[in-house]
């Protein structure tokens, strides 16, 4: 396969990567917002900036369980790598959940501030 530059060169080519200290933000907001996320997400990628997010859902029955433990603390993780804000996603409601609001509280803690996004539904 061959391309018209080499990787290290996008940066002339292409406008987006020209910021070579990008912004990293982090996701955070119920699940049942995910296609809200998407679409914050994309919005962010557009505007140059690296997005993280949430992927995997905890079913109801098992919320209390090792699995919902493990990816609190891996989400924690990723809002530890964002450069300096997180942004919580919610619906017209701004309905905020347990897991959300404690998200919030550990960012504020890590000093990052908190962009919230509410996001009509489509």
């Amino acid at each position: 396969m061959s391309y018209g530059h080499y990787s290290t060169d996008c940066h002339e080519h292409h406008p987006i990567v020209s910021d070579v200290a990008a912004e990293v933000v982090t996701l955070c907001g119920s699940m049942r917002f995910f296609d809200r996320m998407l679409s914050v997400a994309a919005e962010l990628t557009s505007q140059g900036v690296i997005v993280i997010a949430p992927f995997c859902v905890v079913p109801p029955g098992h919320q209390a369980g090792e699995a919902k433990a493990d990816l609190d603390a891996l989400h924690r993780d990723k809002i530890r790598l964002a450069t300096r804000r997180i942004v919580v996603v919610s619906d017209e409601t701004g309905y905020i959940g347990d897991s959300t609001r404690s998200e919030m509280k550990f960012a504020e803690s890590l000093g990052l501030t908190i962009d919230l996004r509410e996001v009509r539904g489509e």
